[in-house]
């Protein structure tokens, strides 16, 4: 059964957590992550974190999220460093723009 809840405050989900008596990944529960929704989540800000964390407490489950989202995983990572090359050009463009002025 699908039920997103990204739309939910942190009080809904928790009282939805225990309507349903929803057990969250350890990860979460007792390893500290922060964010909610899907672990693993390729599309999370600090989805490397995450892994590593995955990877030294859950190995089991870092390796299913690798083998589910790897396609997603390898686009992700492409994507952030081509947005770190495009805001390294636009830096150089504007020092010379400046340089000009």
């Amino acid at each position: 059964m699908y039920r997103p809840l990204f739309w939910f405050r942190d009080e809904d989900e928790e009282i939805y957590t225990n309507l349903f008596g929803l057990k969250h990944s350890d990860c979460y529960e007792i390893y500290g992550l922060k964010r909610t929704g899907c672990v693993g989540c390729p599309y999370n800000r600090w989805i490397m974190d995450e892994l590593q964390v995955m990877e030294d407490n859950e190995p089991k489950l870092a390796k299913a999220a690798k083998y589910v989202f790897k396609d997603a995983y390898d686009y992700t990572q492409r994507y952030r460093e081509f947005v770190k090359e495009q805001k390294a050009i636009e830096k150089e463009q504007k020092k010379q723009t400046k340089e000009l002025t």
